[in-house]
């Protein structure tokens, strides 16, 4: 990838950057502070549009040029035009622009050593197209021994991935190793489980089985017979229970019968007194004065001569009139009146316990004729049922230990009858587990992707190892655990000025494996005096040897570098812009 032209218009500390980029490698120097980093990151957001300087696009106007209100970013390469617009955050990229993590890992040299094992493994793994197909992945699994019809069923686990299978595999041995300990009864072992079988049993005879089977239907015969007689007692108890109950119930009322005649007598004389008395005190208040209609006809009827029916009706008339009033034609008893309603309420209660004597006496009537019906309770020995519980509970102790003994001894049969069905059920089960385990073998990351990965290496180690040789640093190598290492030293313990040394070549071989070559280098003033000619030399070889399109190197710097290779320009920024007159350089 060649950037031909680069525009950068108030975008953090670069407010007008305009170049033409005339050599396949370009310096950009200049003190601190002056915008050289402000540009390597306009050419993260014009190729990506993303910005490692803040998070939020709430934040992207914070990126505009203090004392501007909107920056853009424009570049050219490879005759494709891409765009960045701030703060609105629009990003305009042209039909084939190249993206990726590629493309982000040479704009950013750090990238990759940030990446976690995986995340690497998976990105050279791509970077180096060594990404087996299914044919390839039969051939190795096979060459591990893992049989043909698991490796058919392994296959579409890849889709995943292989940290995925790998788990899918563990999780199918432990599932194996359930169902062996459900058969064996014990934990699964790779050496005990291998000679597993099932313990010898020695079958029972049939007789004893029949004669067992014969006990516990003749148990369960008896049982029911006693439980049987056993509800039929209880029945016939609780039968002369009720009736016993019943028996004094009709005894106790048909005692009482004497007693409630002679209570109707005494209140039927009572009652008739009662009325007497009434009657008496009704004719004595009968002649208090009667005026009003009711009275003028009550004495019209009364004087008239009445015959038949009619005649019986007005005597009834007339009784209800003097039960009220007194006699038609009576003289007033103003004592007798003042009698009259206490003694009317007595006759009234005297009627009803008249009527409830005779309810009474017919009650006693009833009670006697039953208790002549119902005759005399039939006994029932309780001290039977007490023993007949203790027979049907001790069958039922019997018929379960009967059962028990049958159960076992089928058992003992079905056992001996499976001992070789159960060894075999076990052994395939074991095969499962180590099959199973082997597959998650194979995908662990030391297993079939450290064989695949270890391709990959190849080519990567390759260039490095060239690198080394061209800038004279240090030996640098990907291991297959993902590891990087500077002369056997690994990358988490090399100084500040050494780690930028090997991102520096993994950019560069990144680079050239992925077809980009393009290289971004920021902050090489991290280099002392000695280191940097190195650098630039081998960025200088690279591009004659066609290996790079386009290096861009960033650095503080007190001067414009001298007496540098043809194929490399320097521009100074100065105060974020590009520097272009000779007073400016001086004074620089």
């Amino acid at each position: 990838m060649k950037i031909n032209q680069l525009r950068v218009r108030n975008v953090l500390g670069a407010s007008d950057i305009s170049v033409v980029l005339n050599q396949p490698i370009t310096l950009f120097c200049g003190f601190n502070g002056a915008g050289k980093s402000s540009i390597q990151e306009s050419l993260r957001l014009a190729f990506q549009g993303v910005t490692l300087r803040v998070g939020l696009k709430k934040d992207y106007p914070l990126m505009v040029t203090d004392g501007a209100k909107e920056g853009f970013v424009k570049l050219e390469a490879d005759g494709l035009v891409y765009e960045y617009q701030l703060p609105a955050g629009t990003h305009t990229l042209p039909d084939g622009a190249v993206q990726g993590d590629q493309l982000a890992s040479v704009l950013d040299a750090q990238r990759f050593a940030s990446m976690s094992a995986d995340d690497r493994r998976a990105f050279l793994t791509v970077l180096t197209k060594s990404k087996p197909d299914a044919k390839k992945i039969r051939e190795l699994l096979t060459e591990a021994g893992v049989d043909e019809k698991r490796i058919e069923l392994t296959i579409p686990m890849l889709r995943s991935g292989f940290p995925a299978a790998c788990e899918i595999a563990k999780q199918k041995a432990t599932e194996a190793k359930g169902a062996w300990k459900t058969i064996a009864g014990s934990t699964w072992g790779s050496l005990k489980s291998a000679e597993w079988e099932a313990p010898a049993v020695t079958a029972p005879e049939d007789e004893a089985i029949d004669e067992a089977a014969t006990r516990v239907v003749n148990l369960e015969q008896s049982l029911s017979e006693k439980q049987q007689q056993l509800g039929g007692l209880n029945e016939k108890l609780a039968n002369a229970k009720n009736r016993k109950a019943e028996i004094d119930a009709a005894t106790a009322k048909a005692a009482g019968l004497q007693r409630a005649k002679d209570k109707l007598v005494r209140d039927q004389e009572a009652l008739d007194s009662y009325e007497a008395e009434v009657k008496t005190l009704q004719a004595k208040a009968g002649t208090k004065p009667k005026e009003g209609l009711v009275h003028e006809l009550a004495r019209f009827i009364d004087g008239l001569e009445w015959e038949g029916d009619l005649a019986k009706e007005v005597d009834v008339l007339i009784d209800r009139y003097e039960g009220e009033f007194g006699s038609v034609r009576g003289a007033h008893d103003p004592d007798a009146a003042a009698k009259l309603p206490t003694m009317i309420k007595s006759r009234d209660l005297m009627l009803t316990s008249v009527a409830n004597d005779k309810r009474d006496i017919a009650a006693a009537e009833a009670a006697a004729a039953k208790l002549a019906e119902l005759g005399a309770a039939e006994p029932v020995n309780e001290e039977s049922i007490t023993a007949l519980k203790a027979e049907v509970t001790a069958l039922n102790a019997e018929l379960k230990e009967a059962r028990t003994d049958l159960a076992g001894l089928t058992d003992l049969r079905e056992a001996a009858l499976k001992r070789d069905e159960k060894t075999a059920a076990a052994k395939a089960h074991h095969l499962d587990v180590v099959g199973w385990l082997k597959v998650a073998e194979q995908f662990a990351p030391d297993g079939i992707p450290s064989q695949i990965l270890a391709k990959a290496l190849e080519p990567i180690n390759k260039l490095l190892r060239d690198a080394a040789i061209n800038t004279g640093w240090f030996q640098m190598a990907i291991r297959p655990d993902m590891t990087i290492t500077a002369n056997s030293r690994l990358y988490s313990l090399l100084s500040e000025s050494e780690k930028w040394m090997a991102d520096a070549m993994i950019a560069g071989a990144i680079s050239q494996l992925a077809g980009l070559k393009l290289i971004v280098l920021d902050r090489f003033d991290v280099l002392d005096i000695n280191h940097r000619p190195a650098l630039l030399y081998w960025l200088a070889d690279m591009a004659d040897a066609g290996q790079i399109e386009c290096a861009l190197v960033f650095g503080t710097l007190k001067a414009v570098p001298q007496g540098l290779p043809d194929n490399i320009e320097p521009i100074w920024i100065q105060r974020g812009e590009v520097a272009t007159t000779e007073p400016e350089l001086e004074a620089a």
